[in-house]
């Protein structure tokens, strides 16, 4: 037994700082960027993934379809109200290849390109398709109008 300590306080400390180990790990952050330029949103596995204002999907139904000849299903929108812009998508490799280095694709979707989404959530969405040039780990970048977002996910 120890002396001069309340062992009932550090009972009830230990116990907290567990449950906030539990909170911690349960509810996960967005991943870091490889290259460490900013902090990401980890879409692997997700219908719809979101990283400030801007949305994007379905990451989970296309994952074995971005390299096919007419690439992926990909929307994105913007959560916030605006005049119509443009949307600017930069997707690019995060794996090198031994003779293949890395892969930049940049698309943009116009403001004649801007459709209303189910129930009209307000915010600029953007419907489309987005040709991958090869598998593997990726990172999306949306910027419409003064928004960003940042997503990683797998191809095939």
């Amino acid at each position: 037994m120890l002396s001069g300590v309340d062992t009932k306080r550090l009972v009830v400390a230990a116990f907290g700082i567990a449950l906030l180990a539990t909170a911690c790990t349960s509810n996960p952050k967005p991943a870091p960027d490889p290259t460490g330029s900013s902090a990401c949103t980890d879409a692997s596995g997700l219908t719809v993934a979101t990283n400030g204002a801007i949305s994007a999907g379905p990451f989970d139904v296309s994952r074995d379809s971005w390299t096919d000849p007419g690439g992926a299903k990909l929307w994105v929108r913007t959560s916030v109200d605006q005049q119509p812009t443009t949307a600017v998508i930069k997707a690019e490799t995060l794996e090198t290849s031994p003779g293949k280095g890395t892969a930049t694709l940049t698309q943009t979707r116009g403001p004649d390109q801007i459709a209303e989404a189910s129930g009209d959530p307000g915010g600029l969405f953007y419907p489309g398709s987005l040709p991958l040039l090869a598998t593997g780990q990726w990172r999306l970048t949306v910027t419409i109008g003064g928004d960003d977002g940042c997503f990683l996910f797998a191809a095939g």
